[in-house]
């Protein structure tokens, strides 16, 4: 023992190719254990089975579990909920519309490229996507959409359309429709700062996505946000919501079109501006509020849509 002791004492000082070895055999058993191959952990259950994930690889999917405000939909469940989360390439592209637990929902002109995809499995499942759409190297939108895959309880979605009440907002509107309890939108002013800039960390992980990848996120957003209740007959309701973050740019700058204390809804009539920006949201929205809807209660017809309704001011001259 005395021997080798001395033997290994001596290739340690003299040897640092075979130190080297070494200390990488050392360091590879470590992470082995710690993050053990699927094939490793059913050898070896008993290792901890730790996950590596980032959001800046595509095509990557992981079921985690996520606490009651997963998904907006006003759960009070206490337990959390599996949600399985998906990183698909951002190299695809998506143009015309998008289906979410089989509603149809038509997306503003533009190639869209999906960040973020997420299906909440519980008893309430959701399925959530968003989407980032670029030109020139600039974001040009950020879309947030949810939907029921299947009708969920009604109590558990009402708070769904208190954005669309708020004073503050820019506008809030309302649509009457046969079906819903409730179609409204609101457009109002959001700022995405922090680690957590939402309450949904959904959102959250789909911008610190994009923060990862590269992407100039805008300092603020003309946010247009669209809810749609629709009740069944045995008191549950399925759910449609999508935000529409829209930065307010100078298309050939790229900067904001007015500082941010310019956007406060009281500051608009000092500021022309903004104040027309804003305006053309106001005029926008509600044509694709209407559009929305008629989708989502499959109801549109294709051939009678208003002309411009799809075409937002960010939208540029893809189409």
């Amino acid at each position: 023992m005395t021997r080798f002791c001395s033997a290994f004492s001596a290739l340690w000082r003299h040897a640092p190719l075979w130190r080297l070895c070494v200390c990488l055999c050392g360091i590879s058993i470590a992470l082995a254990v710690f993050f053990p191959t699927h094939t490793l952990t059913k050898l070896a259950p008993w290792l901890p089975n730790h996950t590596l994930e980032t959001a800046s690889q595509p095509n990557n999917t992981h079921t985690t579990a996520l606490g009651p405000q997963a998904s907006n939909s006003g759960s009070a469940a206490s337990h959390p909920m599996p949600v399985h989360l998906q990183y698909p390439d951002l190299a695809e592209t998506i143009t015309g519309h998008i289906t979410l637990g089989n509603h149809t929902l038509l997306l503003p002109h533009g190639a869209w490229h999906p960040v973020l995809a997420a299906q909440i499995t519980d008893n309430s499942p959701y399925s959530f996507l968003a989407l980032i759409r670029t030109e020139l190297g600039a974001v040009t939108g950020i879309l947030i959409a949810q939907a029921t895959e299947q009708p969920i309880p009604l109590e558990q979605v009402m708070a769904e359309t208190d954005v669309c009440h708020d004073d503050r907002n820019y506008l809030n509107n309302t649509l009457t429709t046969a079906q819903a309890v409730e179609d409204c939108a609101a457009l109002r002013l959001i700022t995405l700062h922090g680690p957590t800039p939402s309450d949904s960390p959904f959102t959250n992980e789909a911008i610190a996505r994009l923060n990862v990848m590269g992407f100039p996120i805008p300092p603020l957003f003309v946010t247009a946000q669209w809810r749609h209740i629709e009740a069944t007959n045995d008191g549950r309701a399925q759910v449609g919501t999508i935000d529409f973050l829209i930065p307010p740019l100078n298309p050939q700058t790229h900067q904001l079109l007015a500082p941010p204390p310019a956007w406060l809804k009281d500051a608009l009539p000092s500021h022309p501006v903004s104040a027309h920006f804003v305006a053309r949201m106001k005029k926008w929205l509600p044509q694709w509020q209407n559009i929305l809807q008629a989708s989502f209660e499959d109801q549109l017809d294709d051939t009678a849509l208003p002309a411009g309704a799809l075409r937002d001011p960010m939208a540029g001259n893809e189409h």
